[in-house]
């Protein structure tokens, strides 16, 4: 089974990304940046102290072990039903 979660269709669900967030992380890191000044002092002066320029994404995070966690808890009850998608078994 070394690999099979590669194989977990991204239409079910949403996709891992909802799973990922729901166990507190990505695959990837982020980072707040500064900026936006202009626009929330415009648009949203009220709420200017929550807001930032926006996130990064520099750097992987896949071996995160909350990153397998999640795509095991995704691919595990597929796999046990035979329903996980799996092109190395697919008939010809």
């Amino acid at each position: 089974m070394r690999g099979s979660f590669l194989y977990w269709t991204n239409s079910a669900v949403g996709g891992i990304v909802p799973w990922l967030y729901i166990n507190d992380t990505s695959f990837l890191t982020e980072e707040k940046v500064l900026g936006g000044d202009w626009l929330w002092d415009r648009f949203y002066p009220a709420n200017k102290a929550d807001l930032s320029g926006g996130y990064r994404w520099r750097a992987s995070n896949a071996l995160d072990p909350k990153v397998a966690e999640a795509f095991e808890f995704v691919r595990a009850p597929s796999s046990r039903r035979g329903s996980a998608p799996a092109p190395a078994r697919r008939r010809q």
